[in-house]
């Protein structure tokens, strides 16, 4: 009976390894999410999340040859007043959404009278150092506010614009100076809107990761704990750093940049993983770095890079409106 057995296996030995070689193949399919995910699109008819169309684009170089008015207006948010050319090569660039973004999400550009409109009676609060400072100034210029003023002591701002949008901003260098400001709310003082950052400081300043890496864990427990769900955080990543001109800091090496940035997404910060959507300047300018970085410095977004960086979260604040619950607008934010 045993040969007999010996006698079958061996007979059928290629087609046992044929069977199991698929059903490993099938379970390894399985367990991918091909599957999964292709049942997400269809239980969904292919509708994308807008929150993440809303990110969901890139930079076009248009022919040196071409008119603007080639590039679909509503989709034209950063370019050059004419084509330059060097050899021949076409140094014009604009942001374009996917089309997936603009024909299912309705991305776009948004005028000023637009942006005014969306935020009008809202709370919109910055914290964080340079980077958040100079996103500040630009939005407070479009809403109709004041800038506020490098090193400016105390380092906060609190205005309302013509159209009643409260806006303030604190300046803090690193995340425990950010989880201190968050800490000193009441649930209901919470903005509309918190845009955050905490990075930059601990690459020439602190110069450990690890420091880095247990307080912004920290500034995420209290995020998820304390922030209500009617505010939408917004997350910046720093720019890369230009090398074109010598920098101003250099003991701020331009490859760290991206170690450091990579954090807050290994921590599950960013939305769908976590709660905040990101503003990652770090890719948006690695395309065009020459004139989305502040040739002065070598560190800040340029007006251009800004504007475009408005844009995105004039976007997502869009999309976010119908989709958030309403609360009681009662109390202040404590600065």
């Amino acid at each position: 009976m045993v040969a007999a057995s010996d006698a079958w296996l061996a007979s059928n030995r290629a087609t046992l390894q044929f069977s199991v070689g698929l059903l490993l193949l099938l379970l390894l399919y399985k367990g991918s999410g091909w599957t999964r995910n292709a049942d997400q699109t269809s239980r969904s008819g292919s509708r994308p999340d807008c929150l993440l169309a809303a990110l969901d684009g890139g930079w076009r170089r248009a022919g040196p040859n071409s008119s603007r008015n080639l590039l679909d207006p509503q989709l034209h948010v950063a370019a050059w007043s004419a084509p330059v050319t060097l050899n021949n090569e076409s140094l014009q660039f604009s942001w374009e959404w996917s089309k997936h973004a603009t024909a299912q999400c309705g991305i776009r550009r948004h005028t000023t009278a637009e942006i005014r409109r969306l935020f009008a009676g809202k709370r919109v609060h910055f914290v964080g150092d340079s980077h958040v400072r100079y996103l500040h100034n630009h939005l407070a210029a479009t809403l109709g506010g004041e800038q506020m003023a490098k090193g400016a002591v105390p380092p906060q701002k609190v205005q309302t614009t013509p159209d009643s949008t409260r806006l303030s901003i604190n300046v803090t260098s690193f995340a425990s100076m950010a989880r201190h400001v968050l800490l000193s709310w009441e649930r209901s003082s919470w903005p509309d809107v918190l845009v955050l950052d905490a990075c930059t400081w601990y690459l020439f300043k602190a110069k450990h990761l690890a420091v880095y890496e247990r307080q912004l864990r920290q500034l995420r427990s209290t995020i998820a704990s304390r922030m209500p769900s009617s505010t939408l955080l917004i997350w910046l990543s720093p720019p890369p750093q230009s090398t074109l001109d010598s920098l101003p800091k250099p003991d701020l090496p331009a490859e760290w940049a991206p170690v450091f940035a990579r954090v807050a997404g290994d921590l599950g910060f960013h939305y769908p993983r976590g709660p905040a959507h990101h503003l990652d300047m770090l890719h948006l300018a690695l395309d065009c770095i020459p004139w989305c970085i502040r040739a002065n410095d070598g560190v800040h977004a340029s007006d251009k890079l800004l504007q475009l960086l408005e844009q995105l979260l004039v976007n997502i604040a869009a999309v976010a409106e119908g989709r958030r619950p309403r609360r009681q607008r009662t109390g202040r934010i404590a600065l």
